[in-house]
């Protein structure tokens, strides 16, 4: 049993949905505006309008449903450089995105000037203007994109066996939401320097992991609230005598 399943599932999903129209977004800005592109920009922004006020729906019901989870993750969070957790640089390398390649578009603040802002923070997806570039302009066709979702995202689980089964998710879901996980240092390029955020550290200050042994601070603090907010889940799930 893992805290408020539902909430943090869509949490992570729109998270996801939103980087990838906010990259949409710039990459349509930089091109030609044809009559064609300038609709789907327009439709782009439309959309990710929407998608902000389903994520601070969602994000209002997740932290207001557990003093726990909602400790844990504004705590993580409080760094603006999250997502430069480990495990989730390692994610980006995996997919081919900016990180496996040390251009630096990932940490870019460009990605903040989209209509999303600072919910746009995070890695590429398949719409990062970089990437389709390296790709050689292609976009993927709506089932390519149904593919990577499912083997990547979050929009089809929807239950705590989904994501235990899915070591790969269950993984992200960890340092998306709580910080926690090392990843494996032996997985990134060894010829790319990497920025990663400091665990020890979780407030709006930058700044850069010099060694894994800073983690166990806040990892601690953390594991504490996420074993808390597991037994209260648990509690509250049990039958009335």
């Amino acid at each position: 049993m893992y805290p408020y399943t539902e909430e943090v599932l869509a949490i992570l999903n729109l998270e996801a949905s939103l980087r990838m129209s906010s990259q949409r977004e710039i990459r349509l800005k930089k091109q030609a505006q044809t009559e064609s592109q300038k609709k789907e920009l327009e439709e782009t922004i439309a959309s990710s309008w929407e998608q902000q006020r389903r994520y601070w729906w969602w994000k209002d019901r997740m932290l207001s449903s557990s003093t726990f989870l909602q400790r844990g993750f504004e705590t993580w969070r409080s760094n603006e450089r999250w997502y430069m957790h480990r495990v989730l640089v390692e994610d980006c390398v995996f997919r081919g995105g900016c990180c496996a390649r040390g251009c630096g578009c990932c940490e870019s603040p460009e990605r903040l000037t989209s209509s999303v802002g600072k919910l746009a923070i995070g890695h590429c997806s398949i719409e990062c203007a970089c990437c389709v570039e390296t790709r050689g302009g292609a976009i993927p066709s709506q089932e390519v994109c149904k593919d990577v979702d499912d083997l990547y995202g979050f929009s089809n689980l929807t239950k705590d066996f989904d994501l235990e089964k899915n070591v790969y998710r269950f993984q992200i879901y960890l340092a998306a939401i709580w910080g926690l996980g090392k990843g494996n240092p032996s997985r990134l390029p060894n010829d790319i320097k990497f920025n990663f955020c400091d665990l020890s550290v979780p407030t709006s200050e930058p700044a850069c992991m010099q060694d894994d042994s800073s983690e166990s601070q806040i990892t601690t603090k953390l594991t504490d609230s996420f074993k808390f907010a597991s037994v209260a889940v648990h509690i509250c799930d049990q039958p009335p005598n």
